[in-house]
């Protein structure tokens, strides 16, 4: 393959953009999964990133729709932006060089590169992807947002290089860095006479628009775009700041009414789990030795627990579904933050979160699942997830936490297990 390759770094390994393609600027911008009918949830995230007037893509090409495919799964956050900006600038060059590109990064819209979450695990996912992969003939790099915590200067023998921005990006990768594409400007005013408008009618549009105005408003339209774009938590503080007028109250009390007709029904995901038990740790190692049994809210056997695995399923074509499971070595919020948070693999049906445990589970120990189901995807800071894994369910701080997403068109669902 010639041209530049552009990947995605995950925890699972890096993701290949494997194609993007301009669609009609009618309709909206998707991600769509290894060339299949399948939209991704993300979706409207991208659609963001790439309009104007929030995207920085038409900015750059001026066109305004595309179909980006990808080769697996990606169903949260923004750190897949840079790499999907790296990969529009190569196809405005036909490839760019030959070159493979892994890279993370927000890109926000001054086409500075923010840091992002995990970049650790990602850059340990791509040294077991690249020490799989036979020896590559091609060139090959791995971008990181400058400021990232420390990580080596080469992975695989791939080097390494910190961008403050999107230029960096682009020098590094060897792609020219694209003109920015001119503002569209109006079109230019007909021939034809003008129709005479009565005054009543006038006054009549000026009413309707007048009416419009006031029941949609700016707020409306700007939460609105929030929404879509998965930005939950700033959705939440602009309503909050707009409490502080007697107006503003009211419109923030009726778009959280809207939300609400969003909300997923109760109970909209069914979870279940395995435990993995042996006679002891050492034969956790021994696969034959090790027993899959169905798992219950307690454990009181005397074996090793080895594995936990717990599935959630949904209707996936109609909600996003998200989670954290949180495993407390010495019980449910017994320290400041758990052994191990867990987002959960995604499937077409639901998630699944497999933990091997490093640190076996003694009397005591706690796991603590939060799945949370919505319209759209929550892209960005999610201050929630500390009160919903660390306290009872009964809790006032989890019933808090719990009501506040509801409010904001999510359900949220919760198991517990623990070891007697």
């Amino acid at each position: 393959m010639s041209g530049a390759a552009v990947y995605i770094l995950t925890t699972e390994g890096p993701v290949a953009i494997q194609r993007i393609s301009e669609e009609d600027p009618s309709i909206n911008s998707v991600i769509c999964l290894d060339g299949l009918a399948q939209i991704l949830p993300i979706s409207s995230a991208y659609d963001a990133f790439v309009r104007r007037p929030v995207g920085v893509i038409e900015r750059m090409t001026g066109h305004g729709s595309y179909r980006l495919d990808v080769a697996s799964r990606i169903d949260e956050g923004r750190s897949w932006q840079l790499a999907a900006y790296v990969a529009h600038a190569a196809r405005l060059q036909a490839g760019g060089g030959d070159i493979d590109v892994y890279t993370t990064g927000e890109v926000d819209s001054d086409l500075d590169v923010r840091p992002v979450e995990r970049v650790d695990l990602k850059v340990d996912a791509l040294a077991r992807y690249l020490s799989e992969q036979e020896a590559q003939p091609r060139k090959a790099v791995v971008l990181l947002p400058e400021g990232t915590e420390p990580v080596p200067d080469q992975v695989g023998g791939v080097p390494v290089i910190r961008v403050r921005n999107a230029a960096d990006a682009l020098a590094a990768s060897g792609i020219a860095a694209p003109k920015p594409m001119p503002e569209a400007s109006a079109p230019p005013t007909g021939t034809k006479p003008r129709r005479h408008i009565s005054p009543l009618a006038v006054l009549l549009g000026s009413i309707v628009i007048a009416a419009a105005l006031f029941w949609i408003g700016s707020d409306f339209a700007r939460w609105s775009a929030l929404t879509e774009q998965g930005r939950i938590l700033e959705l939440e503080q602009d309503m909050t700041r707009s409490e502080d007028d007697v107006l503003g109250d009211w419109r923030a009390e009726m778009y959280r009414k809207w939300l609400t007709t969003k909300r997923p029904e109760e109970d909209p995901v069914s979870i279940e789990g395995a435990l993995y038990l042996a006679a002891d740790r050492e034969a956790c190692a021994v696969p034959p030795a090790v027993e899959r049994v169905p798992m219950t809210p307690i454990y009181e056997g005397s074996g090793a627990v080895c594995k936990i695995e717990v599935r959630a399923v949904g209707d996936m074509s109609r909600y996003v579904m998200i989670g954290r499971l949180a495993y407390w070595p010495g019980g449910l919020g017994s320290a400041e933050r758990p052994a191990r948070v867990m987002r959960g693999s995604k499937e077409p049906s639901g998630r699944t979160w497999a933990l091997d445990f490093d640190q076996l589970p003694v009397p005591g120990a706690a796991l603590r699942l939060i799945v949370i189901t919505g319209p759209v995807d929550i892209n960005g800071s999610q201050p929630w997830y500390q009160d919903l894994l660390s306290t009872p369910t009964e809790a006032a701080v989890y019933e808090a936490a719990r009501a506040r997403l509801e409010r904001l068109g999510f359900r949220v669902s919760a198991i517990d297990w623990h070891r007697e």
